[in-house]
């Protein structure tokens, strides 16, 4: 299994980013979708036992934790022994799971 990390400031885009994920060939993944200061009642989220959401409050004051800490908090909650990156702002091609795994064996 693989775990892909999206960072996310709330972008309506980030759907986009999910549907492309839960349209894949191969259903062998798991994503962690990682909120830098985002509130939850300001985002829309899709329900779906694969995608776990994650809100992570400002370090200092109203700024963002930055994208690095946004990743490294996130990979500290995943439990695959392979880990994915993808923006909130971008998309996989349907058969992106299953070309990892072709070139894995």
């Amino acid at each position: 299994m693989i775990t892909i990390i999206i960072p996310s400031k709330g972008r309506e885009r980030l759907k986009f980013s999910l549907y492309s994920l839960l349209t894949q060939t191969n259903a062998d993944w798991k994503c962690i979708v990682a909120f830098d200061n985002v509130d939850q009642k300001d985002v829309d989220l899709i329900e779906d036992d694969r995608i776990k959401y994650i809100f992570l409050p400002a370090k200092h004051g109203d700024g963002n934790n930055g994208g690095g800490e946004v990743r490294n908090k996130a990979i500290q909650k995943a439990y695959t022994d392979w880990i994915g990156f993808l923006d909130d702002d971008d998309s996989f091609a349907e058969d992106y799971v299953s070309s990892f795994w072709k070139q894995r064996k």
